[in-house]
Formats: structure tokens, sequence, C-alpha cells
């Protein structure tokens, strides 16, 4: 498997990233348990009592791994991966419970858990489970460098440009392009120069590739602003 590699992370026989993980476990015993695992393997661990106070923590950037306990009092796993959800957090879970049924763990992955875990489990178990959901992280976050870094490009072409890129990544041909906007071939090939010139690509291969980068909803735009 090839790995994503960001500055802060490496890949040794488990991965370590420079943001912490999170345990969410009333039990104190088992809370403490899973901490001294993952600070032993080599990564920073903060550990929260309850739902509401690992809550409370978040801000808008925070993103990394949370061990979620599945039965707390108060604020339950389920409930808490809800509110992760709604907030768009790039946060991955991994849920433990030592009196899961079937419902709670389909429940869990169809919130977008990456792992469950059913109490008793070994260090392995845990370490595989935090490694795969830290990789998946990076690459959450990698995506995010990706898009952000191609709209700053996207931004640089006019409302024309714009539109003609879109329609040029849905396949339409120069031809197409001279019926669909009512513009000469030389025009309609000057925009496309200055289009590759701005988004620094070379071949048609290179568009599809960058509009693979760009929010879907955008290349879903009507042309009225052309």
């Amino acid at each position: 498997m090839t790995h994503v590699m960001l500055p802060g992370y490496k890949i040794g026989p488990h991965m370590i990233f420079s943001e912490p993980l999170h345990v969410v476990d009333d039990d104190d015993s088992m809370r403490d348990a899973i901490s001294a695992i993952l600070v032993d393997a080599g990564y920073a661990a903060q550990t929260w009592a309850s739902g509401t106070a690992f809550l409370g923590a978040l801000n808008a950037s925070t993103s990394g791994v949370v061990v979620l306990d599945l039965q707390m009092p108060g604020l339950n796993g389920l409930a808490l991966i809800n509110q992760l959800n709604q907030a768009k957090l790039n946060i991955q879970v991994i849920f433990i419970s030592g009196h899961a049924q079937p419902p709670d763990v389909i429940a869990a992955f169809h919130r977008g858990a990456v792992d469950f875990l059913l109490k008793p489990f070994t260090r392995l178990a845990l370490l595989e489970a935090v490694e795969k959901s830290a990789l998946v992280v990076s690459q959450n976050r990698l995506l995010k460098l990706n898009t952000q870094a191609a709209m700053a490009k996207f931004n640089t072409l006019t409302p024309r440009e714009k539109e003609i890129f879109k329609s040029l990544a849905s396949g339409m041909t120069i031809k197409g392009l001279t019926m669909q906007y009512q513009l000469a071939e030389i025009t309609v090939k000057v925009h496309k120069a200055q289009i590759m010139r701005k988004l620094e690509i070379d071949s048609f291969q290179d568009i599809l590739r960058f509009s693979q980068s760009l929010p879907s909803e955008l290349l879903n735009l009507s042309t009225a602003d052309a």
C-alpha cells in the first residue's frame, strides 16, 4: 500500500502523527489503560471522562482520532459521533464496547466509524485501528490541501474561462464550445490556452485531473454567470 506522507507524520510499525489521540470513556481504569498503550506506542493521548467534556474542548480546526466508548451516561457514543458529523470535523472514530449488540455496531459504521472493538481487545487490535484511522485523517487533510490549492488557481480564471473549463472537463470539444458560447474557434482556442497557462496544466488529461480536485458542486454551476 502507498502511504500519503505529510509533515509531522511518519510510518513506523505504527503510524505516529503530531496530533493527540483522544480517549473518551467514563470507566477510569479502561480510559487510563488505553491511554497507557497509546503513549507506550509513541502517541500523544488526551483522556476525557464524558462525551460532553470532549465536545467542549473541540473547535472548528480540530482533527484527529478518538477512541470512543459506546455506552456512557449522558451523551453516549452514537450521539457524540452524530455531533461530530454535523460539525464536519476531520475526526475519525474507533468505537469500543463491552456490551454492544449487532444493531449498535451497524449504527456505528453507518455513522462513519472506522472500527469497532469489543472489550476486552488486544493491544495490537487497538494500535491497528488507530493506525488505520490516522491514515484516513492524513488522507483527508491532504485532500483538503489539494482542493484549496486547486481553488486558488481556479479563482484566477475569468468567469468566461471558468465556464469554458467546466465545459472542457465535461468532454466538450472545441467545435462544441464554439456553438455553446457563440464564439469564433480562434477565440475559444485563446481562452483554452489562457486556462492551461493559469492552471499550469498541459493536456486534456490534466484538465480532467484538475477538475477532480475541485468541489463537485462547483462543476455543476450553470452558465448564467458567464
